[in-house]
């Protein structure tokens, strides 16, 4: 599904795309890596090197050009005037280059965004047993307003020992989500880093 809307300086907006066709716009150096972008429906616009979608590519196009790498945009891509013309311009550029999206940077984003879900259910989890193992003693403390100071000590402890285990839980779940996004991270670089080195023995070879 395209979402995606690109500004590259000063040029009509272009798009929408989806991820598959930024990532590949990126490689092509049809989307350098200060051009703005937005999810369709936004209005704010932020750097393409912000948007964890398209982090790793960006990355693999700044390493291959620390190492010397030919990456030159596409004429077509770098002198579009129109915002008719500039989507085609755009396709023109990923489609000269040859570059494509590796199935280890599809599945790496995924693993991301699992990720990112993980942990924000680990964060609910954590804090949603706590707050009820408080309810639960302050309900108890209620009931039972003629228990002696032993045994509200002894609830107290209960409560603490059940708050501490969701409190390890949800760490738990936070561990194991930075893994999968560590994971995610990874794939998607060594895909990017995949394909940024074939493109490297293309250029060497057309030399």
């Amino acid at each position: 599904m395209a979402k995606w809307q690109i500004q590259r300086g000063e040029s009509p907006v272009l798009g929408p795309y989806t991820d598959e066709q930024v990532v590949e716009g990126i490689h092509a150096a049809a989307i350098p890596n200060d051009s703005k972008i937005r999810a369709v429906g936004d209005t704010a616009w932020n750097s393409v090197t912000d948007v964890p979608e398209f982090a790793a590519a960006a990355r693999a196009v700044g390493l291959r050009a620390t190492r010397g790498g030919n990456h030159s945009p596409s004429p077509a891509a770098a002198t579009s005037g129109a915002s008719k013309a500039a989507a085609p311009a755009l396709a023109e550029a990923i489609a000269a280059s040859g570059t494509r999206v590796t199935k280890a940077h599809v599945v790496g984003i995924k693993l991301e965004k699992i990720g990112s879900t993980l942990e924000a259910i680990s964060v609910l989890v954590a804090v949603g047993g706590v707050v009820l193992c408080l309810l639960q003693w302050l309900n108890q403390i209620d009931l039972h307003q003629d228990w002696g100071p032993k045994s509200t000590l002894g609830l107290l402890w209960v409560t603490a020992v059940a708050c501490l285990g969701w409190i390890v839980m949800g760490i738990g779940g936070l561990i194991s989500a930075k893994i999968v996004g560590a994971l995610g991270t990874g794939l998607a670089t060594l895909g990017d880093i995949l394909v940024a080195t074939k493109q490297d023995g293309r250029s060497e070879d057309a030399r």
